[in-house]
């Protein structure tokens, strides 16, 4: 085999090439490290990357959530539409699951209708499906969405004798427009009800691992919104939304008005308080710590 005597072949192989080897010795053997180093023959942005796969397959997913591509698969809850994947909703919720493989018309229609469900909590969830959390909202529309149902609190009482929705499902307005009534500031950021629609939204279809989300996230929030009317708001969300086996939500609200009793002196608290479990499940928290005090 011969490569000719040209001088790049001298200079990569080796002009004295005698050992039977393809590059030689000398300065051919200098050539070759040179070609195949493993730190130089790699671009140095490769050389030096690690492997990150959980982030790619969830960067390829959050680009398949923002572009909708190879979408088979339409929810739709009050005006939004979300272009989504069986392969992506499927596995994580029994109800999609039967619904995309079923007798039912959504199975032939691809699109699946959720007109009961909290919009908000639909966003949510959906975001979820792709990039495992959720964002916190902005102070905007929430926020105003929130303050102009502050009012309604004083109707808690209509609910709970008999109204099959909670007094809190709809704005009392048109959102973002009119004056909110009550003390609630719409600059001040909260999620507490969006969370405890996450919430139950999870319970709903079961997504055990939202669920712990939209519990943790409610969590925080409330060590720095317990004063607040969102707190109030929550409150009422966390005890029509659950059910009574249903603790994690609850307890929350029930350690935090237990350690925050001035909460009570609030008459919106108090209509809820009247009107809801929540007055038993005071009761029975004072119960368990006077014990836990005497032993």
């Amino acid at each position: 085999m011969s490569f000719g005597q040209t001088p790049a072949a001298n200079s990569l192989f080796g002009a004295n090439n005698t050992s039977g080897s393809l590059f030689g010795g000398g300065h051919g053997t200098n050539a070759a490290r040179n070609l195949f180093g493993s730190s130089t023959f790699l671009p140095k942005e490769l050389s030096q990357s690690k492997r990150d796969p959980l982030g790619e397959l969830t960067s390829s997913f959050a680009r398949l959530f923002r572009s909708g591509s190879y979408s088979d698969l339409t929810i739709k809850c009050g005006g939004d539409r979300y272009k989504v994947h069986k392969a992506i909703i499927c596995p994580r919720s029994d109800f999609f699951e039967a619904a995309c493989n079923s007798a039912f018309k959504e199975a032939n229609t691809g699109i699946i209708d959720l007109p009961d469900d909290d919009p908000m909590a639909i966003k949510m969830m959906v975001h979820y499906f792709y990039h495992l959390d959720y964002p916190a909202l902005a102070t905007s529309s929430a926020d105003q969405s929130l303050a102009l149902r502050t009012s309604q609190i004083q109707s808690f009482g209509s609910f709970s004798n008999g109204s099959s929705r909670s007094p809190f499902a709809y704005p009392a307005g048109p959102s973002g427009t009119g004056s909110p009534e009550g003390t609630m500031d719409p600059k001040l950021p909260s999620n507490l009800v969006v969370h405890a629609k996450v919430y139950a939204v999870a319970e709903k279809y079961n997504l055990s691992d939202l669920k712990t989300l939209a519990m943790e996230k409610f969590q925080d929030e409330v060590k720095d919104r317990w004063d607040s009317d969102y707190f109030i708001l929550a409150a009422q969300e966390v005890y029509t939304s659950t059910v009574e086996h249903d603790r994690s939500l609850r307890d929350v609200v029930v350690r935090t008005m237990s350690e925050h009793l001035c909460l009570l002196d609030k008459k919106a608290v108090q209509d809820i308080v009247k009107s809801s479990d929540l007055a038993f499940d005071l009761l029975m928290h004072s119960r368990m710590n006077h014990l836990s005090a005497r032993k």
